[in-house]
C-alpha cells in the first residue's frame, strides 16, 4: 500500500489517499515547485490530457511543497483542471521517499491501482513523454 495523506488542494477541497481507495486508480505527480520548467511542463501537459484520464475512470494529482492558498492562485492563473495538493510542510513528499531536501520533491510519480497497491515507481521521471507514459499506464491498469 502507498502511504495515506490528507491535504487541501486546489480546487478548494480537502483530499485523501482514502477519497479514492477502492474507486479509482491514482497517479501521484510530484514536482519541485510552481516555477521549475520541468515540473510545469509536465503539469500542463497532464492538464491537457486531464479530461482523458477522467474518462478511464482514473484520478491524476500533483503534489508540491506549497501552501493551499498558492496552489489555489498558482491553479486559478493558470486555468487548470488538474489537482494541485498543497504539502506544505514536505510531509506528504517525505513519506513517498521523493524529497529532494527541506521537503522540496523531486520530479516524480507514483502510480497506485483502485485498492492502493503501488503499481508503478517512475523516479526520478523523465520530462520528455511522462504525461502520455502516465496516461498508457492507466489504461493498462483500468484495462484489467
Amino acid at each position: 500500500m502507498i502511504p495515506s495523506f490528507r491535504t487541501a488542494s486546489s480546487t478548494g477541497q480537502t483530499l485523501s489517499l482514502e477519497s479514492f481507495r477502492d474507486i479509482v486508480p491514482v497517479a501521484l505527480l510530484f514536482i519541485p515547485d510552481l516555477t521549475s520548467q520541468e515540473g510545469l511542463g509536465v503539469v500542463s501537459e497532464l492538464n491537457s490530457l486531464h479530461l482523458e484520464f477522467g474518462n478511464l475512470r482514473s484520478q491524476v494529482l500533483v503534489v508540491v511543497k506549497e501552501t493551499s492558498r498558492t496552489v489555489r492562485e498558482f491553479s486559478d492563473q493558470q486555468g487548470l483542471t488538474l489537482p494541485i495538493l498543497a504539502d506544505a510542510s514536505g510531509s506528504i513528499i517525505r513519506s513517498f521517499e521523493v524529497d529532494e531536501g527541506a521537503g522540496r520533491a523531486r520530479l516524480s510519480a507514483v502510480v497506485a491501482d483502485k485498492h492502493g497497491s503501488l503499481v508503478r515507481r517512475l523516479d526520478p521521471l523523465p520530462t520528455e513523454g511522462a504525461a502520455n507514459a502516465l496516461l498508457d499506464l492507466m489504461r493498462q491498469i483500468t484495462a484489467k
